[in-house]
């Protein structure tokens, strides 16, 4: 059976993956879902402080302070940005990465930035600005899921969209302005692709995932990016065939 690690997309937490973990245990998989420092259940630490390279501290040490060996890394949209400095840490603990639609970045690359959100300078001023110790703690994160999810309804009921907005919290802004410090051309080790092919925010990353010669699987007809919280079927079904 195999070692599962979950990582969640940005302002969720160890909890998006309610309906997800549940299932692979019951398979007979040891599963883990850590929770990135300053979101969801570790939202009261959220600080100017929080880089994106913290979070990679989080999954690293996780890996190592339980002895995990043979690792499959699961990565969610913000979480597949994690993966290859956790790999770079942890090279021999890590045997196989799954993105299911998540963000692939370059070294020295902020998030910010290759998600369409800031230029190269401002991100860098903002970058600048929080090291100072001066600026928001947060992103924006909240206001923004909660306002696209009113406009656009998401592909699941009203009662789990309802839950999932209830538990979304803003994420660190120093993690997306902060240059990220391995980059995904780095990865050895077998990557799998999940992509939504229609209306996803990260459909950018599709063309990285293709030019870095990974293999690529088309999510269901029917799906949207949020799938992991409202068809988790797609995400277990997902991670079973490639373990």
């Amino acid at each position: 059976m195999a070692t599962i690690v979950l990582l969640h997309g940005g302002g969720a937490g160890g909890w998006m993956w309610r309906y997800v973990a549940p299932v692979l245990t019951a398979a007979g998989h040891s599963v883990f879902t850590p929770t990135f420092t300053g979101v969801g259940d570790r939202h009261h630490l959220i600080s100017r402080d929080i880089t994106h390279w913290t979070h990679v501290l989080d999954v690293a040490n996780l890996l190592e302070f339980n002895e995990l060996e043979d690792v499959v890394l699961v990565g969610y949209s913000y979480g597949g940005s994690v993966i290859p400095g956790v790999v770079s840490l942890q090279p021999g603990r890590v045997s196989k990465a799954l993105y299911l639609d998540a963000i692939i970045m370059h070294a020295g690359e902020r998030l910010s930035e290759a998600m369409g959100y800031m230029d190269t300078e401002t991100a860098s001023q903002v970058e600048r600005t929080l090291a100072s110790g001066e600026g928001p703690l947060g992103a924006g994160t909240l206001e923004i899921v909660r306002a696209e999810a009113k406009a656009h309804p998401h592909k699941m009921s009203p009662e789990r969209q309802a839950w999932m907005l209830a538990k979304i919290t803003d994420i660190p802004l120093r993690s997306m302005v902060d240059p990220v410090r391995v980059g995904a051309d780095s990865l050895t080790i077998p990557v799998e692709y999940l992509a939504v092919p229609e209306g996803s925010p990260v459909v950018n990353m599709h063309q990285r995932a293709r030019e870095l010669g990974w293999n690529i699987s088309a999510a269901p007809d029917g799906c949207d990016h949020t799938f992991p919280f409202g068809q988790p079927e797609i995400a277990f079904d997902f991670i079973m065939k490639h373990i």
